[in-house]
């Protein structure tokens, strides 16, 4: 019905028969004017869809309850992040416990927050699946005025993120040009080692440094970039002549360093001069070039000392190796400092 104005108005009509029994009894008509509730209506139902549109395209998942544990709103992100073949809305209706128990004892604990205390604000908790992927899962209450209507659950799938983290840590550790740990990482390695061997006394260790002769003369020479194509010839030298157990890194320029656990001074001199043959023997070519180089090493064996004091040690056999000739193994004793 319009008014004077042209405007639709919404009425509610209903009609009472004063007599009804009296088929010609006159009925008395009322006409509610109910335009604003309708409106309301009209709104809300648009909020609803709104709302619906925008849970689908959230890209997580959504679970929401009521306070008796109802579930009132899902969304489909939700059921593929939980790996239920359902449709979201036909999780309408159904109550937690029902839902827990078709997830299963793992997933559904993803649901459950023991130990919430009254008045927390949000929640939030990492899982991993077996897959691998990460999952980052918000739970937050629902409340008006101190009472308690419901719940909602946020489900996020954060395994890019993760490994986007994990690769920025690993660039922090490695150094870019031969892919091995930096000065920083092999340190932390050694710490740690020499922290084992402080507790198990009757094992042993060593701790070898790296030099490549002449390294300056090959920049000169062949410039920076076969120089670097050179320093990780080495690298893939060591890499693959050292035990699945052993650590090596770049700890600056052309110096390398590497960790050798469970070894007798013997092996560890022998496994140095093996690295330091297989590289004398093996030119890196590059264009017309076949570029002949050679390394130095000094090796200490592992003690109680701290960390800066070994690799000081190694560090003097290195100098021996380069005083003496360059192109050999030197072992740092108490006494002196030998070739093996």
């Amino acid at each position: 019905m319009r008014d004077a104005r042209g405007e639709v108005r919404w009425f509610d009509m209903q009609a009472v028969t004063r007599d009804p029994d009296d088929e010609d009894s006159v009925s008395v008509w009322t006409l509610v004017d109910i335009t604003e509730k309708h409106q309301i209506q009209t709104a809300l139902a648009a909020e609803r869809l709104r709302l619906t549109a925008l849970l689908r395209r959230f890209p997580g998942g959504v679970l929401m309850e009521d306070a008796a544990g109802v579930i009132t709103t899902a969304n489909p992100s939700l059921c593929a992040l939980l790996g239920l073949p359902d449709h979201a809305d036909n999780l309408i209706g159904q109550h937690h416990d029902a839902l827990c128990e078709r997830l299963g004892p793992e997933r559904s604990a993803w649901l459950h927050q023991p130990g919430l205390t009254r008045g927390e604000k949000r929640r939030t908790i990492e899982v991993t699946q077996s897959d691998g992927k990460t999952l980052e899962i918000d739970w937050l209450p629902i409340e008006r005025g101190g009472e308690q209507l419901g719940r909602v659950w946020l489900l996020h799938d954060i395994s890019e993120q993760k490994e986007r983290e994990r690769a920025l840590a690993s660039l922090a550790l490695t150094d870019a040009l031969t892919n091995l740990p930096n000065r920083r990482s092999f340190m932390a390695s050694l710490e740690a080692a020499l922290e084992d061997y402080r507790q198990h006394p009757e094992r042993e260790g060593a701790l070898l440094m790296l030099d490549m002769d002449h390294f300056k003369k090959v920049n000169d020479t062949y410039g920076h970039a076969t120089g670097d194509l050179v320093l990780q010839h080495l690298a893939r030298i060591v890499r693959l002549g050292l035990r699945q157990h052993d650590t090596a890194g770049r700890i600056g320029g052309e110096e390398f360093a590497v960790l050798l656990r469970d070894i007798s001074e013997t092996d560890a001199a022998s496994l140095a001069n093996r690295l330091r043959q297989t590289l004398a023997d093996s030119p890196v070519v590059t264009g017309d070039a076949s570029i002949r180089v050679t390394m130095s090493i000094g090796l200490a064996m592992l003690d109680r000392q701290d960390a800066n004091r070994i690799l000081a040690r190694a560090d003097e056999a290195l100098y021996e190796a380069k005083s003496s000739g360059r192109n050999r193994v030197c072992c740092h004793r108490e006494s002196a400092i030998t070739s093996p």
